[in-house]
């Protein structure tokens, strides 16, 4: 009878790599990183580059989803005057907003649009005498200081995940090694409407906040991967010596 002696360490490793092959698959792990870029509030319309660094993709092994959101505040005031004779009056109606899109960059795709359309300021109907200004928001008629006093804020989020058709294209312009140029759009919108002609003047603004939040997947390396190679190794050394004993 052929006895065999394990070496202490060796019958350790064995035994490690025994556990490690029983050890089931580590759990994926779920993370998400987040960037903001701010547009501050500027007089419409305008047409703004925001840059947003880009996700190292070394770091990342699986990007399952990218959620956008726009947060949009705009401010206005404005000044309407009727100037007809007497006895002829002006009945109105004021309508200001402001339209604020998003445009996310595209690689090899479609730029995808999110935008929001922030109703500033409509009025009841209301009358205008003749030589009557009417004004609201702070406006000064000399323009040397815009009031800009009435104000309104919306948000708007969007999320592309794997199913979502330009996803490749979307994910592939916040991962990379440089910077991703996000352009936002503000446009105001204005207009008074009744039973006559009146002249008026309005000032909107409009700022931007853009945030995005790369969401992604990581599969630890097991800590008892080394081990396991080495108890392989201390195996076949075994059952060499058993041949040659």
């Amino acid at each position: 009878m052929k006895i065999v002696f394990i070496p202490a360490a060796l019958g350790l490793l064995l035994l490690t790599a025994g556990v490690a092959h029983a050890t089931p698959s580590e759990p994926i792990e779920a993370h998400s990183v987040t960037f903001n870029a701010v547009m501050p509030l500027d007089f419409t319309d305008y047409s703004m580059d925001l840059l947003l660094p880009q996700i190292n993709p070394a770091h990342f092994a699986n990007v399952t989803s990218i959620v956008i959101t726009l947060a949009g505040t705009v401010a206005g005031d404005y000044s309407a005057y009727n100037p007809r004779a007497a006895n002829t009056y002006a009945n109105q109606v004021a309508n200001i907003q402001t339209s604020i899109t998003l445009y996310s960059p595209a690689v090899g795709g479609t730029q995808t649009a999110l935008g929001v359309v922030i109703p500033l300021f409509s009025t009841a109907p209301f009358t205008l005498a003749p030589r009557q200004t009417v004004t609201a928001g702070g406006y000064d008629p000399t323009g040397n200081n815009p009031g800009l006093g009435i104000t309104a804020t919306a948000t708007t989020t969007t999320t592309t995940d794997a199913q979502t058709a330009n996803f490749a294209s979307i994910a592939g312009s916040f991962i990379g090694y440089g910077s991703a140029d996000v352009l936002v759009d503000a446009v105001g919108n204005s207009s008074f409407s009744g039973s006559s002609n009146i002249s008026f003047n309005v000032d909107t603004a409009a700022s931007a906040a853009v945030q995005i939040t790369v969401n992604y997947t990581t599969v630890p390396e097991p800590a008892s991967l080394a081990l396991v190679g080495a108890g392989l190794v201390g195996a076949g050394l075994l059952r060499r010596r058993q041949k040659t004993s």
